[in-house]
């Protein structure tokens, strides 16, 4: 039987600076970097936005970001979990310090982040469905 794992994810954009910000992990198995977007699953009791705002504090240190509206949706499995992604649209200001989590016992470590253009990021992206909900943030460009 395999368990619904609701997650969120973020379309982090500056406006004021037209740039996504994206992050590298590494690979465990190929020590390769895989550029993706912040992703997190959404704890008991938590709704989309709290699990999004503690997410990306986590992985990236931002704390003033403003989340709009769902840009995309969709799952997959992975470690005997459906993950079910919910993809939000989310601005932030590159004059506030990303701060990289550390290393976690149940996850890659995050070891690079980016500040790229529309075309860079969709080009620097690895999964399409991430790629997908940043072509989807274009209405709030």
């Amino acid at each position: 039987m395999v368990n619904d794992r609701p997650t969120v994810q973020a379309v982090i954009y500056d406006r004021e600076n037209e740039k996504f910000l994206i992050i590298g992990k590494k690979h465990e198995k190929t020590g390769n970097i895989i550029w993706r977007l912040v992703k997190g699953g959404i704890e008991e009791g938590e709704t989309d936005a709290e699990a999004l705002r503690r997410e990306i504090s986590e992985e990236v240190g931002l704390k003033e970001i403003q989340i709009h509206d769902r840009l995309h949706r969709y799952m997959f499995n992975f470690a005997n979990l459906r993950h079910l992604v919910a993809s939000y649209f989310v601005e932030a200001n590159m004059k506030e310090e990303v701060v990289l989590q550390g290393e976690s016992a149940d996850e890659s470590p995050i070891v690079e982040y980016a500040w790229l253009t529309y075309r860079k990021t969709l080009k620097k992206l690895f999964w399409k469905n991430e790629k997908q909900a940043v072509k989807n943030s274009v209405l709030y460009l």
